[in-house]
């Protein structure tokens, strides 16, 4: 089925693309959360009359991201977590716990699908995770996982 994106989805294409996916992928997903339209004549005559307004958002949106990532790079944001007796960390630090730490230090709201992290971080110390802004921007962020005050 071919579709054209309202708003920019992973792995797929940015507003205003017009894409070719499975059916059910259009319609359980994309249709449904309207990320995107049925590439119908009338749709993509609409479209080419929007290409002009699609692309002074899309540079608005990359500006945007690179503001944030200006913003956020050089930032080091602290965790506490606690730990055993061996110094070993009870549990890990995963994506969630990231994006909640990020908006209480720093004040910017992103998603947890925006935080490049392999696996949870299980150790102490300094950490770099990789933060998805934009297809086109990706930001460093380090975080110091450290011991608890109790």
């Amino acid at each position: 089925m071919r579709v054209i994106l309202k708003e920019s989805v992973e792995n797929l294409g940015v507003l205003g693309d017009v894409v070719e996916v499975r059916d059910g992928y259009a319609r359980n997903f994309l249709l449904p959360k309207a990320l995107a339209e049925p590439a119908t004549p009338q749709a993509l005559a609409l479209l080419e009359q929007r290409r002009k307004k699609i692309e002074r958002e899309r540079r608005s949106v990359l500006e945007e991201a690179q503001k944030l990532a200006q913003r956020l790079s050089g930032q080091a944001i602290n965790i506490e977590v606690r730990v055993g007796e061996e110094g070993q960390m009870y549990g890990s630090v995963g994506a969630g716990e990231i994006v909640s730490r990020i908006a209480e230090e720093l004040g910017v709201e992103i998603e947890k699908r925006q935080v490049l992290l392999p696996e949870p971080i299980r150790e102490l110390g300094v950490h770099e995770v990789g933060i998805r802004l934009h297809p086109e921007v990706t930001v460093q962020v380090k975080f110091l996982v450290m011991k608890a005050a109790n």
